[in-house]
């Protein structure tokens, strides 16, 4: 099913097919999301094949090739700088490829029955930490993206997103792949801590990009326009988005003279 889910240097793998090899990666990235994502960590049966079966898609990342892109076009988006190794990093090790056929990390496409009518899904996303910093995360979300607005003709996919340690890494991936930050919900997923142990309440911050904002973005790159640069946090994507509407409140009282001037009003500039 997932084949044609393809780059340059990856391509999706259905989950649990093993018959290339890679268990222990698979089973050791599994761990991680049931600690670290929402929908695996509420999965009723703690199994990956059996969650995987759940999915409209539970894939593994398999390295294609080379890293270098030859066409920008087929991956949508260039890697930003947010998930490039600066060159005095430790991770400058990259330079070593990885060989063809290994394991990169899991991503997956949920929709409960209650999101199927609205069109909705949510996508998480997994890299092993030797892969990470490569781009591979994100070139796997640009493909399952193009694959639920263009194939499957979803609304809307978000991304929930768990608060732990990994929580602002992920914010800088979806906000960098053109989602938009939409608020958190406090205290919304208990979090079983571990067997015999006690969990907790855990916060869920959720980002989200629209079928709209998918064709215009693909519009963008199709015409050889500027994609406008990522942002690196919620919090300047709350700024940023704070000036676009102050912007377009000023320009429409300036068109209409409507709007009368105020203390209130004042604190838009």
């Amino acid at each position: 099913m997932n084949t044609h889910l393809r780059s340059d240097n990856i391509f999706l793998r259905f989950g649990d097919d093993y018959s290339w090899g890679g268990y222990d990666i698979v089973n050791e990235l599994w761990k991680t999301l049931r600690r670290t994502a929402v929908e695996p960590g509420q999965s009723s049966s703690p199994d990956f094949a059996s969650f995987a079966d759940e999915c409209l898609l539970c894939s593994q990342i398999v390295i294609k090739g080379p890293t270098a892109s030859e066409n920008e076009n087929e991956s949508l988006w260039d890697p930003s700088p947010l998930e490039q190794a600066s060159p005095s990093s430790p991770s400058t090790a990259l330079a070593v490829e990885p060989p063809p056929g290994q394991i990169a990390g899991l991503i997956y496409l949920y929709a409960g029955p209650a999101n199927l009518p609205a069109g909705e899904a949510n996508i998480g996303v997994i890299t092993e930490s030797s892969m990470q910093r490569r781009g591979y995360a994100r070139e796997a979300v640009q493909l399952v993206l193009r694959w639920a607005f263009e194939e499957l003709k979803f609304h809307r996919v978000q991304a929930p997103i768990l608060d732990t340690p990994d929580r602002d890494r992920a914010m800088r991936l979806f906000i960098g792949s053109g989602f938009a930050h939409e608020g958190t919900r406090r205290r919304a997923i208990f979090q079983p801590e571990g067997e015999g142990m006690a969990g907790l309440w855990k916060d869920v911050t959720y980002l989200a990009m629209l079928d709209t904002d998918w064709t215009l973005k693909s519009t963008w790159v199709r015409a050889n326009r500027p994609l406008p640069p990522p942002v690196p946090s919620a919090w300047d994507e709350m700024f940023a988005r704070h000036a676009r509407e102050r912007e377009e409140l000023l320009q429409w009282e300036e068109k209409h003279g409507r709007i009368r001037r105020s203390l209130g009003t004042e604190t838009l500039k």
